[in-house]
């Protein structure tokens, strides 16, 4: 009798350890799917995460290739810049050259007028002389 006392005191003992046995494994079982659906999700974020470094790494070289451009074409407007000023001051030189040939011009057409006026004072004082 105090066998089978025992014994079924060892069996409630066993079927309380189940119970919480079987209580932890359902806990368990909902961490697991918790857990599984957060790596679901962290998986899908990752794969989200990789596709947007990949659009900006894109991104990236293609404002490289736009620097490239821009760095070229400035070269070219510095190159064109120094045209245009050396033509400005071929231009301011050359404008210089003529004023001072338009002015040299204009002293010779006066000292022409003048030769004009002597010779015709000479023509008249000869004319006068006869």
């Amino acid at each position: 009798s105090n066998r089978a006392l025992a014994a079924e005191k060892e069996l409630e003992k066993t079927k309380s350890e189940h119970a919480q046995l079987e209580h932890q494994l359902h806990s368990l079982r909902i961490q697991l799917e918790r857990a599984t659906g957060e790596n679901k999700e962290l998986a899908s974020t990752e794969a989200t995460m990789e596709s947007n470094i990949e659009s900006l790494r894109t991104r990236v070289l293609q404002l490289q290739e736009v620097e490239d451009r821009l760095k070229s074409s400035s070269a070219v407007v510095e190159q064109l810049q120094q045209e245009v000023r050396r033509l400005t001051q071929r231009e301011e030189a050359a404008n210089k050259h003529s004023r001072e040939l338009e002015d040299e011009a204009a002293r010779f057409r006066l000292q022409v007028k003048q030769a004009e006026s002597r010779i015709v004072s000479l023509e008249e004082s000869n004319q006068s002389d006869r």
